[in-house]
């Protein structure tokens, strides 16, 4: 099943997914105050990252680094490649 987030297709089944990872972290977070999470980066990939894109709304302002919904959604491939490399190296 798809719905339209920002004029894109965004699969209800990732998103499910997303928000289902999410609530379990959450969840755990709560129960146990003193959980540590050492990483959760292995929880994203590139295209449950794509689809979360799509779910901003593209007129808020732009992020600490200046750069737009639209100029990120340019480059959206070559920035989610990278923006994971990122996260496992962990920078």
């Amino acid at each position: 099943m798809l719905s339209t987030k920002a004029g894109k297709v965004v699969s209800t089944e990732v998103q499910f997914d997303m928000e289902t990872k999410l609530n379990l972290i959450t969840k755990r977070a709560i129960e146990d105050k003193r959980f540590k999470f050492t990483s959760l980066a292995h929880l994203l990939n590139e295209t449950s990252l794509k689809e979360c894109f799509y779910m901003l709304k593209k007129d808020k302002a732009a992020g600490v680094d200046e750069v737009t919904f639209e100029e990120y959604e340019m480059y959206l491939n070559t920035n989610i490649q990278k923006l994971v490399k990122r996260m496992k190296t962990g920078k």
